[in-house]
């Protein structure tokens, strides 16, 4: 298949890592659900009153609950007190009894689940190892020195022994769990368990408190041992784990929780750390509601076998009327603001009740997603064939025929395109934990001191708590630390044309002066330039397409698409963005393996400036550098990524669906992974992303708008041929990177080598298992059939491919071609898209200012670039925010990049169900070189 928008293959990171198991070629993904047995084998039904909804409700939320608890109590032992300390013993032995206590009621629950592929018995393990690491805290808890003085009275934080990285440990469980299905019958029994650990607690806690020694160490027996006082060890906390699993129950319990003595405690410290260190407090509310779209969604596991091969049109309607209901759903839950959901404490509200627009946004992304599902519901249908379409030209620029450009499917697409379950309840989850990620972090931007720290405040934080030292299970926008540390730098600046997400763009000079501007001559000398030339030292980067487009700045809300805004009047045209055409050198250090910026021009004259960091001011050197990301970010998501792997890959999927997948032919074998998915993204991408219409993503949130980077797309198209562009020693040799010019640095390359070879052995065999000669390729009527359907110009009229197949060795080209196309080339060209994109000064999607309205002062643009260049945050502007649905730019292209970067699991590396009755030994020889490549870039990277 061609690799989802939100996959794959991670190819080259900010450490340029390229990892085998990251080339994804498949969009079938893994989930981790389990089904509720009734006991005779069958899955319980849904409408039974103990029904599979309200047990995965119950399961989901009493299960997350109960591992955060575990995470806070067990922490909160140093701090309440030195392990030897007897002036502490209650608390770190109140804590620690609490631990123990709920660990093993999780373990109940999990002791029912079943030993399955999905993992059942591994959770068993971590649970149980989880649960002596809580008894060994207990025990340590509760032990005082012999002599009977305190090893330490300042009350500060001891070192733990060993033991003391079970709050990492149980953060990961945590996170692992809390969308996850796991439970059995002891649900009740935990819901009704008396709220006293222990009968004997009260009675040793006053001989302690009185000064009297023991000599015997408590260690009360947690599961017979019980009572019910008022002087109860567990606290309101634990006490919720006993009430109503309804939305309301919940609330009031986050009422009482905030009276609990602890939860006072740390609010006297900071309200913020409370509200992420208490177990409930700040979770309750959106696990509830996850919990809403997850009890919605059971109906998708009966669903969860779904193939879309099959063609089964009642399954696929099936599977895509209850995917819009799980839609409706969140967004009922999103937009709901009951009285019961704002009745809680004033400390509650306190800490809880920020309300940010961009919260707003959500019920558009829900409603977007629910009208674009209907549309293609309404015409679903199983297709024998699928005709061949080409591009209208865009309303903005009626007189630019885009007829040449690729061809597109005409309408939209088949059953075997509709994603399977797994992967539809993978998407909805991902989306789930952006919006709850966002309704906090949107917190931290608004109450940022800068219009700079705004846009570092986007992201939640790794670690949260008292010292901040409890891994933050929430950590669904995690922040792109190299680049928010290093995207000033000149060498990162650099890095990324190598092995940022953007790495085709790059060039060798091997003739600066034909290759090069006249003013960058000029600038650097002839003598110069040829000498670095010469010894392969010289590169450069020049935006040409841009240079020929013609609205300059590109309205955010152009005519006439936007004639009709909110209030039935055309869009206000007073959001420009702005974007040059530069040229860029750069220089490459052998001995470090690393580039660096040589100089920048802006703009195409030839007497234009041409800027170098010894000649510009520090801030105004900046300033040239975003200028370039900005333009580089334009050429990538819209040639490099969207035109070059998902577009060219179309009329490809649609020639073999026609032919090879029709005649049933082995060969579709090799090439299914390949097809799946991409047709229903491209139709989905021209409905949203690229939308002809009002409010489009393109329009709004990149510099040069949809209508001109369809022009982009042209441009390239109009040079493209298939073996010279498309195969990677071809296209690399193309922008001068031969074998002479050894660059080791250069990772896209030093990798990407590799993977083609690899897959280039691998086509090899796989034709050598259906073929004996070159006469039986070229005897082969289907495998003609198709050749003749993807150079038609009437149909696929793909540049450069073969008319027919006359050899072995042709085919093989073309399977290693297609296979690199959707794995490898896309892999470099999206996975590194949210360490790039995420944060908007590292590679900003657009720019609101350009060098007319530059500051003259060097010391004001730093300030200058924040408040009126990167894309908006916070802003103020009423129209703005109402268009955009409340989202600002700057987090629009954060969450655009997170859907983006959602990893496969179904990767190059994992296809062993495609091959079993054709080509297994040649895919198991495939796997054993991707280990070894694997192998060798992990010790690269050590």
């Amino acid at each position: 298949m061609m690799i989802e928008t939100n996959d794959n293959m991670k190819l080259l990171s900010s450490s340029g890592s390229w990892n085998k198991s990251d080339m994804s070629v498949s969009s079938n993904n893994a989930t981790n659900e389990h089904s509720q047995s009734d006991g005779s084998g069958k899955i319980a039904s849904p409408d039974s009153s103990n029904s599979l909804s309200e047990q995965f409700a119950k399961r989901t939320i009493l299960y997350t609950a109960g591992i955060k608890f575990v995470e806070l109590a067990l922490l909160q032992i140093p701090k309440n007190g030195l392990f030897k300390s007897r002036k502490y013993l209650k608390q770190r032995t109140r804590n620690a009894a609490d631990a123990l206590r709920v660990t093993k009621l999780l373990g109940g629950m999990l002791d029912e689940i079943e030993e399955d592929e999905n993992g059942g018995i591994q959770k068993i393990e971590q649970l149980h190892e989880l649960a002596t690491l809580a008894q060994n805290s207990f025990d340590e808890a509760v032990n005082v020195d012999d002599d009977g003085v305190d090893s330490n009275t300042d009350g500060g934080t001891t070192s733990h022994s060993k033991e003391w990285d079970v709050a990492q440990r149980v953060s990961q469980l945590w996170k692992y769990h809390i969308l996850a299905s796991n439970g059995g019958s002891v649900i009740d029994n935990m819901l009704n368990l008396p709220d006293s650990c222990c009968a004997t607690y009260e009675e040793k806690q006053q001989e302690n408190e009185a000064g009297q020694e023991s000599n015997t160490t408590y260690k009360p027996d947690l599961l017979q041992q019980r009572k019910d006082s008022d002087s109860s060890i567990m606290t309101d906390r634990q006490l919720s784990l006993q009430s109503d699993i309804e939305r309301e129950g919940l609330n009031q319990l986050q009422q009482e929780e905030l009276m609990d003595d602890s939860a006072e405690q740390q609010i006297e410290q900071t309200q913020e750390e409370a509200i992420e260190a208490i177990s409930l407090t700040g979770l309750t509310s959106s696990i509830g509601r996850i919990s809403n779209t997850i009890v919605t969604g059971h109906e998708l596991f009966k669903l969860r076998d779904f193939d879309p091969e099959e063609d089964d049109e009642k399954k696929a309607h099936e599977l895509l009327e209850t995917t819009i209901k799980i839609l409706e759903a969140v967004g009922d839950d999103e937009e709901a603001t009951t009285d019961d959901d704002i009745q809680v404490s004033s400390k509650r509200n306190m800490l809880l009740s920020s309300t940010n627009d961009s919260s707003q946004k959500k019920s558009s992304t829900m409603s977007g997603a629910i009208s674009l599902i209907g549309a293609l519901k309404g015409q679903l249908a199983k297709k024998d064939s699928l005709e061949f379409a080409t591009y209208p030209n865009h309303p903005e620029f009626p007189d630019v025929d885009l007829s040449g450009l690729m061809k597109m499917m005409d309408g939209t697409p088949p059953i075997n395109q509709v994603f399977s379950a797994k992967k539809i309840v993978r998407l909805i989850r991902r989306e789930a934990e952006t919006q709850l990620a966002l309704n906090k972090v949107m917190k931290d931007v608004d109450n940022a001191e800068s219009k700079e720290m705004k846009y570092k405040s986007c992201f939640t934080k790794e670690k949260i708590g008292i010292g901040g030292i409890i891994p933050n299970p929430l950590n669904f926008l995690p922040e792109p630390t190299y680049a928010m540390e290093n995207w000033g730098k000149d060498t990162e600046f650099a890095r990324q044309f190598f092995n940022g997400v953007n790495p085709v763009m790059i060039k060798v000079a091997n003739d600066p002066l034909g290759q090069l501007p006249k003013s960058m001559i000029n600038h650097f000398g002839e003598e110069q330039l040829i000498e670095l030339a010469d010894k392969n030292q010289l590169l450069f980067v020049s935006y040409d397409d841009l240079a020929d487009l013609d609205v300059n700045p590109h309205q955010s809300f152009p005519l006439p698409m936007n004639n009709e805004s909110a209030n039935g009047e055309p869009a206000p045209q007073d959001h420009p963005k702005y974007f040059y055409a530069p040229v860029v050198t750069f220089i490459y250090d052998y001995g470090k393996d690393e580039l660096d910026v040589l100089g920048i021009q802006l703009e195409r004259t030839d007497d234009a400036r041409v800027y170098a960091k010894n000649t510009s001011g520090e801030n105004e050197w900046l300033f040239v550098k975003l200028q370039v990301a900005n333009a580089d970010s334009s050429m990538h998501q819209w040639v490099s990524h969207l035109g070059k792997t998902h577009l060219a890959m179309e009329p490809h999927i649609i020639a073999i669906y026609n032919t090879l997948r029709r005649a049933k032919h082995p060969l579709y074998t090799f090439l299914k992974p390949l097809c799946r998915d991409t047709l229903l993204l491209n139709w989905a991408g021209r409905q949203t992303l690229a939308s002809y219409g009002a409010l489009a993503f393109g329009d709004y949130q990149t510099s040069v708008g949809v209508g001109q980077f369809m022009q982009l797309i042209g441009k390239m198209w109009s040079r493209y041929s298939f073996f010279e562009k498309s195969s990677l020693p071809n296209e690399l040799a193309s922008r001068g990177f031969t074998q002479d010019a050894q660059m080791p640095g250069y990772l896209f390359r030093e990798d990407g080598m590799k993977l083609w070879n690899a897959i280039g052995s691998f086509a090899a065999d796989f034709v050598d298992v259906l073929y004996d000669s070159d006469e039986d390729v070229a005897s082969d009527k289907d495998v003609q059939i198709w050749a003749k359907e993807t150079t038609d110009p009437q149909k696929a009229a793909i540049p450069g491919f073969p008319s027919s197949f006359e050899n072995k060795d042709t085919l093989v080209k073309v399977l290693q071609t297609l296979m690199w196309m959707s794995s490898g080339l896309h892999a470099a060209v999206n996975n590194p898209q949210y360490d790039s994109y995420a944060y908007a000064p590292n590679k900003p999607l657009h720019l609101r200012a350009d060098l007319a309205t530059l500051p003259k002062d060097d010391a004001q643009i730093r300030e200058w670039m924040f408040e009126n260049m990167f894309p908006h945050i916070s802003s103020n502007n009423q129209w703005l925010k109402k268009s955009t649905g409340g989202q600002d730019a700057a987090i629009g292209s954060l969450v655009m990049a997170r859907r983006l970067t959602l990893p496969s699991s179904h990767c190059l590396d994992n296809l062993s169900d495609e091959f079993v009755t054709i080509g297994k030994e040649a895919y198991d020889k495939f796997l054993a070189n991707l280990e070894v490549i694997s192998a060798g870039i992990n010790v690269r990277n050590k």
